[in-house]
């Protein structure tokens, strides 16, 4: 199965023309992954930058209500190299997350093509993510080897009115919970509106998929449905503020099965910050909240996560 992802991978990488998603796993740790932002710093041939992130979770292993609740604290290193491919840009990003005991470090590379053109746009990436803690599949929130491809593809169909194409294929791989093992496959659309300018350009969409576990007890459907705000009101400021409302359906038929008939909500909210002070060091701020619905009692909770850091301009600092 591993051979059959790598290969993927690599078909993914080779083809420009493919359209794929800009998604995440639902993850302890928040996606940085923002095309539109990552091309907000200066045009150059090569660009190095790192990102130092300190991270505090609430509730971290999502128990319910009147449970025991955990709080931990994690720290995040990445390295983004990015640079020309031809009429396209690559770029590939390494990132090292530790977290507070009993959890194993996570480590993580991404690998990607994208393009920026006025009427058309991509970005087709790949993922292998080690340790990474999810919530996904179970009651229980496990560290799990995580590989991605997808990406997405934009057309703008009048000079306001950008139209996005978004899909995924992953697969999950848990070490310690038996039939936790997982693959998932998500599509969807987004209609983005830019008559406003930079300082205000909203977008609305939907995605689809479909979750396979081992343990058919898993199996499940889901929907998001999400409005996003971007906003870069001066050129060293890029905000944004995201409401993701995420269902879930489970497909299992034994009305003794412990998810039979169960339907999950997920209403998440997510804002983002990043300032830039001088050509080297930009500050960048992270916060979610989510509040979890379930016919499941043991499956409702509210979580948080803020995140604060600073990105460094490597080649502009050491003249590269």
């Amino acid at each position: 199965m591993k051979a059959n992802i790598l290969s993927l991978l690599l078909v993914a990488l080779a083809v420009p023309g493919l359209a794929a998603a800009q998604r995440e796993p639902e993850s302890q740790t928040p996606s940085t992954r923002d095309p539109e932002r990552e091309t907000q710093t200066e045009q150059r041939p090569f660009r190095a930058d790192l990102r130092l992130n300190s991270l505090f979770f609430e509730n971290f292993f999502q128990a319910p209500e009147g449970q025991p609740q955990q709080a931990v604290d994690a720290w995040a290193g990445e390295l983004r190299l990015t640079g020309p491919l031809g009429p396209v840009e690559g770029y590939a990003n390494l990132n090292y997350t530790t977290y507070d005991d009993p959890l194993e470090a996570s480590q993580g590379v991404t690998a990607g093509l994208r393009s920026s053109g006025r009427t058309h746009g991509f970005d087709l990436f790949g993922e292998y993510l080690t340790n990474r803690p999810t919530a996904d599949v179970g009651e229980l929130v496990e560290q799990a080897d995580i590989q991605r491809v997808g990406g997405e593809y934009s057309y703008r169909l009048t000079s306001d009115l950008q139209l996005t194409a978004l899909g995924e294929y992953q697969q999950q791989d848990f070490e310690i919970s038996q039939g936790k093992d997982n693959t998932f496959t998500d599509f969807g659309g987004a209609v983005r509106y830019r008559g406003f300018g930079s300082a205000f350009s909203p977008e609305i969409g939907a995605t689809f998929g479909d979750r396979d576990a081992d343990d058919p007890n898993e199996d499940h459907s889901q929907r998001d449905l999400f409005l996003k705000i971007r906003s870069s009101p001066a050129p060293w400021a890029y905000l944004s503020l995201r409401y993701r409302h995420r269902t879930r359906d489970y497909s299992i038929g034994n009305p003794l099965a412990g998810n039979f008939d169960r339907e999950d909500t997920r209403k998440q909210w997510v804002a983002t910050a990043d300032l830039r002070t001088g050509r080297i060091l930009t500050w960048n701020f992270y916060y979610s909240y989510e509040d979890g619905e379930s016919t499941l009692a043991t499956r409702e909770f509210t979580t948080s996560l803020f995140a604060a850091g600073v990105t460094v301009g490597m080649a502009e600092l050491f003249g590269w």
